[in-house]
């Protein structure tokens, strides 16, 4: 399966991360990513001043409208 380089995350990437506080449907926050390496499934990501290991299930990059969808 081939991944567009583009959806790779690395260092510096800004991503959205779910946040599960209802059981029905995610929050979402943006975060700059500070380290992921695929073999932990662990994201290390800098969310409003603070560092935080977050699964990488949860992590994904950013995209171009993610700023306006989160804050609407």
């Amino acid at each position: 399966r081939h991944h567009s380089k583009s959806k790779l995350m690395k260092a510096g990437d800004l991503v959205r991360v779910s946040v599960w506080n209802r059981p029905d449907e995610p929050d979402y926050c943006l975060g700059l990513l500070i380290c992921y390496h695929k073999w932990e499934k662990v994201a290390t990501v800098l969310i409003n001043g603070e560092i935080e290991r977050i699964k990488s299930c949860y992590v994904t990059k950013a995209g171009r409208k993610d700023y306006y969808i989160i804050n609407a």
